[in-house]
């Protein structure tokens, strides 16, 4: 089963990479996500349609996270009120290690069952 957590052997030697093969890499890497989710494109509407009926004029969205994604999610629970009208009680972010997680890292809280049950 291949995770987010494994380093992928393609890019076991990048710091080895020239600028141009790095350039490569990279420009590679947003094939793959777009192949991936332009196989998904009819699940993505059907999910989209339903949450936003879910969401309606009284549901929350929750951001929930941890390291970098996390802190990113947080950030963008925090622009839907100004950008969006979004009212802030409706936009909930959580994130792994507590709030103070968000500017130093907290190792390995994504994994702590005790912690998530008191909300750190």
């Amino acid at each position: 089963m291949k995770t987010t957590e494994n380093a992928a052997g393609r890019y076991a030697d990048i710091d080895n990479w020239s600028t141009r093969e790095l350039v490569d890499g990279m420009v590679e890497s947003q094939f793959t996500a777009i192949a991936a989710v332009s196989g998904a494109r009819a699940d993505l509407a059907k999910a989209i349609d339903a949450i936003a009926e879910r969401l309606g004029r009284t549901g929350r969205l929750i951001y929930l996270g941890a390291g970098t994604s996390g802190r990113i999610g947080a950030q963008d629970g925090a622009e839907l009120p100004p950008t969006f009208n979004w009212p802030y009680e409706r936009a909930v972010t959580l994130m792994a290690g507590g709030p103070g997680a968000l500017v130093k890292a907290v190792e390995n809280a994504e994994d702590s069952i005790t912690a998530a049950a008191m909300g750190l």
